[in-house]
Parts: structure tokens; C-alpha cells; sequence
């Protein structure tokens, strides 16, 4: 966060000194754009450095410690677990019909060309 801060005060001050053109009496907004260039610059730079620092630094734990593993006895379940049998249900035979008889009151339509009611 503070590499972003450093980078967000460098950038107002970039704004200030090259893209402002007005002029105050008694203030140069320049010479202010140029100091805080520098300034957010520096902190970028020591910002960057102290994280550096921090990711190279190595911590050991106590031996037998792992953080986050809580140390307990395995899990060892005491009765087997067995698959239940599979329960078939009788397959019901359905009568199939061939060439059923057309129901009264239907047309059905013959290739010979004669219809049938």
C-alpha cells in the first residue's frame, strides 16, 4: 500500500510540474510539482525496500509444530463397512401386440388407397 502511495504523490506531482500552467503569487506550483515527485519517489523506493527485506527474512517454527494441522491420533473407524445387497425387482412382462385392430371412429390410412372407418 504505501508503494501506491509513494507512486499516487509522485503522480500529482508530475501533474503539478509539467501539465499546471497557472502561477500563484508568492507559490511555484512547479517547484512544489518538483518536491513531491521526489518525495513520492522516496517512499516507492523505501516502501519497495522494507518489502523486499520482509520477504527474504525466514521463520522456523518449534520442531513438530505445522500451523493450521491440529495433532490428534489417525481416525480409524471400527467396524467395516459393508455394501448392502442389491434388491432385484421381478421384471413384469408386457404383453406386446403386433398389429393392433383400429378403434372405432378412426381413419386409418391404407396404402392400397381404400380407408377404413
Amino acid at each position: 500500500m504505501t508503494i501506491g502511495v509513494g507512486i499516487l504523490i509522485a503522480t500529482v506531482g508530475a501533474i503539478l510540474r509539467f501539465a499546471v500552467t497557472a502561477d500563484a503569487d508568492g507559490v511555484d506550483i512547479q517547484m512544489i510539482g518538483t518536491i513531491l515527485i521526489i518525495t513520492g519517489l522516496a517512499i516507492a523506493f523505501i516502501a519497495l525496500v522494507f518489502t523486499m527485506s520482509r520477504r527474504r527474512t525466514v521463520t522456523t517454527a518449534a520442531a513438530g509444530y505445522r500451523r493450521g494441522v491440529v495433532a490428534s491420533t489417525p481416525v480409524v473407524q471400527s467396524t467395516p463397512v459393508v455394501a448392502a445387497p442389491v434388491v432385484q425387482q421381478p421384471v413384469v412382462a408386457q404383453p406386446v401386440v403386433q398389429n393392433p385392430a383400429p378403434a372405432q371412429g378412426i381413419v386409418v390410412n391404407d396404402p392400397g388407397g381404400s380407408a377404413q372407418t
